[in-house]
């Protein structure tokens, strides 16, 4: 059966049953959790840049990646020149 089709003998509210995704941004921030649980238990004694690493990883990452996109834009695609 399709997971996407509707049985409503599995459900008795008449809805379909919702399914959480965990994004990787979610992932990291529960990692920065258990950095800064590690850190405030003075199990850690690693900078708080380190701390905070996985909040500020992947707004970088789709920074550079925006910057790498718009700039390819200007970059001549045709760089062999034909004799």
């Amino acid at each position: 059966m399709d997971p996407e089709q509707y049985d409503p003998e599995l459900d008795s509210n008449g809805e379909l049953p919702v399914r959480p995704k965990v994004t990787l941004y979610a992932l990291l921030v529960v990692v920065f959790l258990f950095l800064l649980l590690l850190k405030r238990a003075k199990v850690l004694a690693w900078s708080w840049w380190w701390i905070s690493l996985p909040l500020w990883i992947l707004p970088t990452g789709y920074g550079l990646r925006s910057i790498i996109t718009w700039v390819s834009k200007f970059v001549p695609q045709n760089r062999i020149r034909k004799r």
